[in-house]
């Protein structure tokens, strides 16, 4: 009795322990079995910063790009910067800094990867319209030069301007005239101007003149050049600038890897 009594007690405590180790190795992955890594987020879209903004004439601001990733995260990303109108707001592609240069509405628009977005801006109108002292033509003529790689010429414009004592013009648009050329297409610029800075707005990016014009088969006749600047002051007031200056035969710029012109920024030197 005792003898079948003790083989009955010992069946149950070896029914117990190994009920015990099946329960300690169901919380243990068995040995060589190694649990998949979790998956990296990836990339859903892209975003910009500031969504939808208002400009005001004649400010500057900067853009940002981030890609939203599939754990509802943000990752900054460079992104390259266009604007569907650049005589509303210009941006720099590289940096994305951008100027108000004209009242009206544009989208900006930001490409990476294989991802793009954009935002509506909007530039409201200048406080006032009139006549302002603020800028200063210190120089301005253009450079006519054969152009290295095809027939003809080019007209690079030097123009340097500087900012009375206590004023903050801020340089919007260029528009300039060689008799014997059609007219080129306006520049945007975006170029603060301060007292006692003197600034050229066209410049050199690796070795050649950064904005620089022509037409085949046509040079200019030799008559002075026009430039006319549109401007903001600091008052908000928007004005224009009309000078004269002569076409002088050049080449281009003696320097590489100077500053590219206070209108040119991102460039190699701007």
């Amino acid at each position: 009795m005792y003898a079948g009594m003790r083989v009955l007690i010992m069946t149950l405590i070896a029914v117990e322990l190994a009920c015990g180790d099946s329960t300690a190795s169901s919380d243990t992955a068995p040995a060589g079995i190694v649990s998949p890594p979790s998956k990296p987020p990836t990339v859903v879209g892209l975003q910009i910063s500031p969504t939808d903004s208002v400009m005001k004439f004649g400010a500057a601001g900067v853009f940002s790009a981030y890609y939203s990733m599939s754990d509802a995260s943000r990752v900054a990303v460079r992104a390259s910067w266009y604007s569907t109108d650049d005589m509303v707001v210009t941006i720099d592609p590289v940096t994305g800094y951008a100027f108000a240069v004209g009242s009206g509405s544009a989208v900006i628009l930001a490409h990476a990867g294989n991802h793009a977005a954009g935002v509506s801006v909007e530039v409201h109108e200048p406080a006032a319209m009139g006549v302002s002292d603020a800028l200063v033509v210190q120089d301005f003529s253009i450079t006519e030069f054969p152009y290295p790689w095809a027939p003809g010429y080019q007209y690079a414009p030097q123009l340097r301007v500087a900012a009375r004592p206590g004023r903050f013009p801020f340089v919007l648009i260029l528009q300039f005239s060689v008799p014997g050329l059609d007219a080129p297409r306006p520049i945007a610029c975006g170029a603060q101007v301060t007292p006692g800075v003197p600034r050229d707005l066209n410049g050199e990016d690796y070795g050649e003149w950064t904005l620089s014009f022509g037409e085949t088969g046509h040079r200019a006749s030799g008559a002075d050049a026009t430039a006319i600047i549109s401007f903001v002051d600091e008052t908000g007031m928007l004005s224009t600038l009309t000078v004269r200056g002569p076409v002088v035969s050049g080449g281009p710029p003696a320097s590489y890897g100077g500053a590219a012109g206070a209108c040119f920024h991102g460039y190699s030197g701007g």
